[in-house]
Order: C-alpha cells, then structure tokens, then sequence
C-alpha cells in the first residue's frame, strides 16, 4: 500500500541511485537499490504516525462556544454570555490544542476555538469598557443635572414667595382703596 507521499520518496531516492545492468547472471546494483528503497519505504510507513483524533472534541467544543461567543459580542445586552462563551471557547480550545499535539491529532479545530474565543472575549471587554465611560460620563453629567434641577427648585421657591408677598401686597392695597372709596360714597 503506498500511498502519493512514499511514492515520492521511492522515485526521489531511485533518482539519485546509479543503475547498472545484469552482467553473468549478477543481481544488478539497480535491482539491489530497488528492493533497499522498497524496504525504506515499508519502514517508513510502519514508523509514521497515523493523524488520530485527540482534541478533536474539545476543539469542536471550543470552536461552537467560540462561534456563539463572537455572535453574542455583537449583540448590545449579550456581552456578559460573550465573555463566558469566549472565556470558555479559549479553555476548550487550549486544551484540545494541547491534547492534538501530544496525540498526533488535528490541530485546526482547537485552534479556531482558541482564536474565536480570545477574539469575543477580548471585543467585548473593549466594549464594555467603552460602555462603562459612558456611563459614568452620563453620571457626572446627571449630577450637574441633580444640582441644576436643585437651583431651578430654589428659583422656583423664591419666585413663588416673591409672587404670594406681591398678590398679598396687592390684595392690601386693594382693600385700602376699596374702604376708601366706600368712605367716599357715604
């Protein structure tokens, strides 16, 4: 069974080894190097290692938690559940990588979890923290706004006592001239 890889090799190594011709019935030297190479390639295919399957379900873990942490950073009211996906995806991802690396296995999966996961968690601190500026730029404003209002009251107050003192005024002043011209009619 030879697969593209060896089949390259075989070729590869037969183009660098002289032939020689069958003289008197000798085994040639390119007969010779034909059955080495057979045996090289045999041994080769023995020790390689075959691709297994470790990390593969953490990747899948890691890369799903990543995908729905990246959807969730990009809705506004989601952004904690974004960075526990990412958070999560960044674990999973992590450990998956390291368990396909010491096991042969595929890295491509961990690896898109991992880099999905930083990504999320690391929009969605940037726009929380952009979130938190504007909320405490709109408290500051909101006190400025508590002590307008503060003033505004007070003027009003004022205003309101200001306009009882003139009503009370007026109506005294009426009353006066009311009882005067009621003196002059009599």
């Amino acid at each position: 069974m030879y697969s593209y890889k060896n089949t390259f090799v075989y070729l590869h190594i037969q183009k660098f080894r002289p032939a020689k011709t069958i003289k008197n019935g000798a085994i040639s030297k390119s007969h010779k190097s034909r059955e080495i190479n057979k045996q090289y390639i045999m041994e080769n295919q023995n020790s390689e290692q075959k691709e297994t399957s470790a990390g593969q379900g953490m990747g899948i873990a890691g890369l799903v938690l990543g995908v729905l942490a990246v959807i969730a950073a990009f809705i506004p009211c989601f952004g904690m559940f974004a960075v526990l996906f990412g958070v999560l995806a960044t674990i999973f991802g992590a450990v998956g990588y390291t368990q396909a690396k010491k096991g042969n296995g595929g890295k491509g999966l961990p690896l898109a979890g991992l880099v999905l996961g930083i990504i999320a968690t690391a929009f969605t601190l940037i726009w929380l923290m952009m979130f938190a500026g504007v909320a405490s730029s709109a408290l500051s404003g909101a006190g400025k706004i508590l002590d307008a209002s503060k003033e505004l009251h007070e003027a009003t107050k004022n205003a309101t006592e200001d306009i009882n003192s003139i009503t009370n005024a007026a109506k005294l002043q009426m009353d006066s001239i009311t009882k005067a011209a009621e003196e002059k009619m009599k």
